[in-house]
């Protein structure tokens, strides 16, 4: 699935289920420079939630908390070549 951030139409029909949360995932993503960029293409996305990765922990987490739709979160990093699910 290819995402666009310009003018979103693989987004849009998932706009309406936004969930106002904290959810923690687990990814395979490993680099900082790579992190980065990922939380400013959410960012783009979800400008008011609160976004950080702490890729010290075993299960390399993304924290997110605010509004925001999970399975976009996921398709994301999906997009990027990188796995992403939710934790319990």
């Amino acid at each position: 699935m290819k995402i666009f951030f310009s003018d979103q139409p693989v987004l849009q029909p998932l706009a309406d289920k936004l969930l106002s949360s904290v959810e923690i995932f687990k990814t395979t993503l490993s680099d900082l420079s790579e992190s980065d960029k990922i939380r400013k293409q959410l960012l783009t996305l979800y400008p008011t939630c609160q976004i950080n990765f702490d890729l010290q922990d075993c299960d390399r987490i993304l924290r997110m908390e605010g509004q925001f739709n999970n399975e976009i979160v996921i398709a994301i990093l999906l997009s990027q070549g990188y796995q992403c699910e939710m934790l319990d």
